[in-house]
Parts: structure tokens; C-alpha cells; sequence
């Protein structure tokens, strides 16, 4: 017996590497949009944990300062003190990201003050904060 034309081919045929490009085409695809949503995710956490430190550090500083005078500018407090500290910082490759760090001390008692520390930041269009929040004895 003779061997046919379709039992001599050894070979794969131009529609057959077609569908094999356009599948490993929808593979590579779905594992650049991963890659992109994990990488955004990345960035995310970076910066709030950046947040987390100024309010930690701004917090820490005004606990180490004079109970009388906790915004460091020599005269006393008065009863409902707020003001803004605003900070930039280098994160990855964005230079100078900004962060607005708002601080409110509110007198309670004439021993008493609460301490309210509130970072707040932009990403991509979204606005986020971060807020700590302590009471503070003379």
C-alpha cells in the first residue's frame, strides 16, 4: 500500500501556528494586566506606609516637646491648636510626592491635651488618609 499525501505530514500548517500565536497572545496579555495591578498595589502600600511614618514621626515629635508649648514656637498653647506641616518625600521614582500633615491639640483639662495627627496624600485620584490619635498628660 502506497502512503497518501495526508499520512506523510510531519509538519504543522499555517493555521495551526496562527491559533498557537493567538492563544499565547491572550496568555502574555492577561499576565501584563496582573503584573500591572500587582505593581499598582506595590505603590499603593509604599506610600501609605510612608504616611504612617510621618504621622508616627510627627507624633513622636510633638509628645517630646513641652507640654505648654507642643508646636515649638515659644509662647504658649492656646486652648485649640491647629496648624499644617507639609512634607515631600522621595518614593521610588516620584520625586517629591507631597503629604499634608495636619495637627490638632485640643486642651481638655489644664493637664490634658489630645493629639490628633492626620496625614493625607493623592493617588492616582484617589484622596486617602491616615490619622492617629492620643491623649497626652502634664
Amino acid at each position: 500500500m502506497l502512503p497518501t499525501a495526508l499520512h506523510c505530514k510531519k509538519g504543522v500548517t499555517l493555521v495551526e501556528v496562527m491559533i498557537a500565536l493567538v492563544i499565547l497572545l491572550f496568555v502574555f496579555m492577561g499576565l501584563l494586566q496582573m503584573s500591572l495591578v500587582s505593581i499598582q498595589g506595590n505603590m499603593r502600600n509604599i506610600i501609605r506606609d510612608e504616611a504612617v511614618r510621618i504621622t508616627s514621626d510627627t507624633m513622636a515629635l510633638l509628645q517630646s516637646r513641652s507640654f505648654s508649648d507642643m508646636d515649638g514656637n515659644g509662647a504658649a498653647d492656646p486652648n485649640l491648636l491647629i496648624f499644617n506641616n507639609d512634607q515631600q518625600r522621595n518614593i521610588r521614582n516620584i520625586n517629591n510626592f507631597p503629604f499634608t500633615v495636619t495637627v490638632n491639640i485640643q486642651t481638655l483639662t489644664a493637664t490634658q491635651k489630645q493629639l490628633t495627627v492626620t496625614t493625607q496624600w493623592i493617588w492616582q485620584g484617589e484622596n486617602f488618609q491616615h490619622q492617629i490619635m492620643t491623649t497626652r498628660r502634664e
